[in-house]
């Protein structure tokens, strides 16, 4: 019995951990590079169409791996308003 407690309290710890990593993969990596990639796709379309400002959330909650994804984004955004 105690092994059969033991493995379904690591399963349980398991699938939590992976849920976490799945939701800041997510949140930190995948949601700004779809940003990024929409910016890039409508500059590749038609780069004399002025590409509409990115929506960013308030710079005090954000940290320091969001803000460079920030600032890149603001960047590509710079780039094409250039174009």
């Amino acid at each position: 019995m105690l092994q059969f407690m033991t493995t379904i309290f690591t399963c349980i710890i398991l699938g939590a951990g992976a849920i976490m990593f799945s939701n800041d993969t997510q949140e930190l990596i995948i949601n700004p590079i779809t940003k990024m990639v929409g910016i890039i796709k409508t500059l590749a379309d038609d780069p004399l169409v002025k590409p509409e400002p990115p929506q960013f959330e308030d710079e005090e909650g954000q940290n320091k791996e969001q803000m460079k994804t920030v600032e890149l984004q603001k960047t590509i955004f710079r780039i094409g308003n250039l174009l």
